[in-house]
């Protein structure tokens, strides 16, 4: 099923400075998906509310996914976090890691 986390400033600073997120994110669980958008992205409010329902739901049963989330408009850090995620893809950033890889 779908547990929603959000990223800590910790781990967010920690990508930046990696170029990555950590182990402590990635190899969480055997599915995650890390989700870096802004918030009034219409892209990320139809998956956002497709993902509260679907954890609501427990779903999909077959397998355990965490969902990271980072709005990072919202974030006192915001204009170094967008330097560093407006280098790869547009809105919403999209990152899915199977079994840590």
């Amino acid at each position: 099923m779908i547990e929603i986390r959000s990223i800590s400033e910790k781990q967010a600073k920690d990508a930046m400075s990696n170029g990555e997120f950590g182990r402590e994110v990635i190899a969480s669980a055997t599915h995650v998906a890390v989700i870096l958008t802004q918030d009034w992205c219409g892209q990320w409010i139809a998956l956002k509310h497709d993902l509260r329902r679907l954890e609501k739901k427990g779903l999909p049963e077959e397998f355990d996914l965490h969902v990271y989330e980072l709005m990072y408009n919202l974030e006192p850090y915001f204009r170094e976090f967008m330097a560093f995620k407006e280098i790869g893809p547009s809105f919403p950033w999209l990152f899915y890691s199977i079994i840590g890889v």
